[in-house]
């Protein structure tokens, strides 16, 4: 506008210079109308025109001291302000960032810096506010925060602040049921384990991770938030994976139910079905029992196969030599015994820690034993026992081992195979019937201190007093008694004492 006006004051200055000069001229004109304009004119429009350029200049210098540059600032192509210094914005920022990340000191969170804009413009008396600016942009820029989801079979579990965090959440759901050490080479084939899961009867010698699988799909995703709070640490989304819910499962065993057919049916591990009900002794159930079957559902199950390596011992055997130049019912002892030893490979299958199933892999006799040799007067009876012992079923599978098994003893081992059930060594059968829990049984004395037990027998084939050979059938393999499917549950017996049947196998 005041360029405007300084033109307007040059106009009127000349117009006031034309009428001072203006009776100069007719005084001339009236002497001598064709002569040339009087020096005095011409000294006068000089005037006016230095007048005139003096005026545009003192008008420019003006206005170039007060024109001024300032920067207007938006979001998101909405205008925020006028400010007169860029790097008032810059210092803001940083400022504004700094603050965030002492409020939330373990999240990635800044303003998004891409969606401001400053403008540089020059104006004539221009007009601008800081502090407003700023104000309205701290209402119009939100802060941008970084996450990265984790995700179970495409359902998110949880978001934690960055991918390092992510990985470490996936390394703990190896490590959560196998060491963190061992996590990290789940790849390779053998991983030593310190230890896992529940006490067995036998100390382990060795024991080796063959196998660790997350049997859910695990996958992370780089979201973008504003929101700081929906960040969480990787522990709380490992209780969330692991915690689960659980329905409680109340069950009534009808006739015919076995601990395993019912762990089974409702695809539970066995070794819960026996943490919840502790009172099972023995596998032994009746109609009428109530068992709680509630198993905590988690959002991840992870499985996992060991190889664990057990010493046991392997019992000497007896030998009789018969000398009929002893008196009748007479024994002298030629060699003492001594126990050998071997390992036993264990495939234990395991879910959660818990575990599924339980096999024998292998065994390997680290030192042989040496029988004990006694010489026996007179006669020679069928029913005196070899001291070595045969499996008594063809094919057998090890089933359940023997000792100490989830707070109570198992006083023998389970086995399947062949449906035969075959006396283990030479003996006399003392008992052959029904016994409590057990099932049809037979019971086999040796004649050398040794006894043998074959429970939850179908039937039974030999009768109370009947001498049988090592081999001879005595029975066909079934379910009955407190049995937990058709198998054969096979106890020794040493001088009334309870024996490890895999040290005599």
């Amino acid at each position: 506008m005041s360029v405007f006006k300084g033109n307007r004051w040059l106009k009127r200055l000349q117009k006031r210079t034309e009428q001072q000069a203006q009776p100069a001229e007719t005084s001339a004109d009236s002497n001598n109308e064709h002569k040339a304009p009087s020096r005095k004119k011409w000294v006068a429009a000089t005037g006016a025109a230095g007048l005139i350029a003096l005026g545009f200049m003192l008008s420019n210098q003006y206005v170039k001291a007060n024109t001024t540059e300032v920067f207007h600032v938006s979001v998101a192509g909405k205008q925020a302000g006028i400010v007169n210094d860029k790097k008032l914005v810059e210092r803001w920022v940083s400022t504004r960032n700094a603050a965030l990340r002492k409020q939330h000191p373990n999240v990635n969170i800044a303003l998004n810096r891409g969606d401001i804009a400053v403008k540089s413009e020059k104006v004539y008396k221009a007009t601008y506010d800081n502090t407003k600016a700023l104000s309205r942009l701290d209402q119009m820029l939100k802060p941008a925060v970084q996450g990265v989801q984790v995700k179970v079979n495409g359902k998110v579990i949880g978001t934690v602040k960055d991918e390092q965090t992510a990985q470490y959440v996936i390394r703990r759901l190896h490590s959560k049921y196998v060491p963190v050490h061992l996590a990290k080479q789940a790849s390779q084939p053998r991983l030593q384990l310190a230890s896992l899961s529940a006490t067995r009867a036998t100390p382990a010698i060795g024991r080796t991770v063959k196998y660790v699988k997350v049997m859910e799909q695990v996958d992370t995703t780089n979201v973008m938030t504003s929101d700081p709070e929906q960040i969480t640490d990787a522990g709380t989304v490992l209780k969330q994976m692991f915690g689960g819910t659980a329905k409680q499962v109340k069950y009534t065993v009808k006739e015919n139910d076995c601990v395993g057919c019912i762990a089974n049916r409702f695809d539970i591990p066995k070794e819960q079905l026996y943490r919840n009900n502790p009172w099972i002794v023995d596998d032994m159930i009746k109609v009428g029992d109530v068992l709680d079957l509630t198993v905590n559902k988690p959002a991840i199950n992870v499985k996992t196969i060991e190889q664990v390596v057990e010493r046991h011992d392997i019992a000497h055997s007896v030998v009789y030599v018969y000398d009929k130049s002893l008196k009748a019912g007479k024994m002298k002892r030629v060699q003492p015994g001594q126990d050998g030893s071997k390992k036993v490979i264990y495939k234990l299958t395991k879910l959660n820690g818990m575990l599924l199933d339980e096999e024998i892999v292998g065994q390997v006799v680290e030192s042989k034993s040496i029988p004990e040799i006694i010489r026996k007067g007179t006669k020679v009876v069928i029913e005196d026992g070899t001291g070595v012992f045969a499996y008594p079923v063809s094919g057998a599978r090890l089933t359940s081992t023997y000792g100490h098994r989830w707070g109570r003893q198992h006083k023998g081992i389970d086995l399947v195979g062949s449906s035969t059930v075959k006396a283990a060594d030479n003996g006399r059968v003392t008992f052959a019937g029904v016994k409590s829990g057990y099932g049809n049984v037979v019971i086999i004395d040796h004649n050398n201190g040794y006894e043998t037990l074959y429970g939850h027998l179908k039937s039974i084939s030999v009768s109370e007093g009947a001498k049988v050979g090592k081999g001879s059938k005595i029975g066909v393999m079934g379910n009955t008694g407190r049995s937990t499917g058709v198998h054969l549950h096979f106890e020794v017996y040493k001088n009334g004492a309870v024996k490890n049947p895999l040290s005599y196998l």
